[in-house]
């Protein structure tokens, strides 16, 4: 029983004293931290974006109608 519990404590030591997985683990908590920042970027930025491209389309369709449809951009006029 002794040997086993000298083992166990042995195993211990070596494994708080190992640091190479606290490496792994702060990388990974980075990677996740950049994902969220990138997600909520993304999604801040999304609502602009719609709003500035229903603006553009809705520029080009008064146009359009106040031009009677316009030139289709098919080469036939």
């Amino acid at each position: 029983m002794a040997v086993r519990v000298a083992r166990l404590r042995s195993y211990w030591r070596t494994f708080l004293a190992d640091e190479e997985g606290a490496t792994a683990i702060e990388y990974g908590v980075v990677l996740a931290l950049l994902g969220v920042v990138v997600i909520t970027a993304v999604a801040e930025l999304s609502d602009e974006l719609i709003g500035i491209w229903t603006g553009i389309a809705g520029e080009i369709n008064e146009e359009l109608a106040s031009n009677g449809g316009g030139n289709t951009g098919t080469g036939e006029e």
